[in-house]
């Protein structure tokens, strides 16, 4: 039954497989022996493997150790709990907050993108918060947030607040990428984010744009059903703030070589 499942997956080039990356993840990073451009992950603001961070995390897990040791309800809850939720709290300008190893229901932010750690957190009334903390099975059922995480989670909160040159300059690079791709041919949905999507259509194409870019040292991950509706299979190029100018070049010229070969062999 998997195999027939699995096979039919592969002929509709629907199959998913993990990619290994053999480094932290910036601009660049390490694949199969080889340097990388990175233009899928979510470490927008270029934070992940911040010196400030890293040393937060290693100062949290020598003193609290590698785990929360349990549930938030039980034994789980530590110190850096109660000052990440303070800190969101008080960034949010609402009563409370919550910290939750996995996003609940009624989702206000999280901790894992441009906060370059792992969870999530709901801002609220005391009186949510309380409601949650009774209720939601994410938080009353899972293992708490590790201290390692919540302590980059803290200090990396820090930074994203300053952030604001490197979070305008990273939408001008997001905006400039868009309208050279319309420029090439691509269907370039409005770009609000540091996610600039081009839409490609068909699942077999966007796989072959994507291993072309791979092959040229660009990892750009094609997104296809069920991720999105059937026929907007696109390309997905998620922007970091230490992309430079010449990453953004190389993605274009590589992508008008590999439109041009369509071309060519139509």
């Amino acid at each position: 039954m998997f195999s027939d499942w699995l096979e039919k997956r592969k002929r509709d080039d629907l199959f998913r497989e993990c990619r290994i990356l053999e480094s932290a993840q910036g601009a660049v990073v390490r694949y199969q022996g080889r340097d990388l451009v990175l233009m899928g992950s979510n470490n927008y603001l270029g934070l992940n493997g911040h010196p400030d961070l890293v040393a937060a995390g290693n100062q949290a897990q020598s003193t609290y150790g590698t785990g929360a040791g349990g549930s938030r309800l039980t034994t789980g809850t530590l110190t850096l709990h109660d000052q990440v939720e303070k800190r969101i709290a008080s960034l949010k300008g609402t009563e409370a907050a919550l910290g939750v190893s996995h996003l609940v229901d009624i989702q206000v932010g999280t901790l894992s993108k441009a906060v370059p750690s792992v969870g999530g957190y709901v801002a609220g009334s005391q009186y949510l918060i309380d409601y949650l903390q009774n209720t939601a099975r994410s938080f009353i059922y899972s293992t708490a947030l590790p201290p390692s995480a919540l302590a980059v989670s803290l200090a990396a909160i820090d930074l994203v607040e300053a952030a604001d040159e490197k979070r305008s300059s990273l939408m001008e690079k997001a905006q400039w990428l868009g309208q050279q791709l319309q420029k090439i041919g691509f269907e370039v949905l409005p770009v609000e984010s540091p996610i600039v999507v081009a839409l490609v259509g068909d699942p077999d194409r966007a796989l072959k744009l994507s291993q072309g870019l791979l092959d040229a040292g660009i990892y750009v991950p094609a997104i296809r059903p069920p991720t999105v509706p059937k026929g907007t299979s696109r390309l997905r190029f998620s922007l970091m703030a230490d992309h430079s100018q010449d990453h953004l070049t190389q993605v274009l010229s590589t992508l008008r070589a590999l439109t041009t070969g369509e071309s060519g062999a139509s």
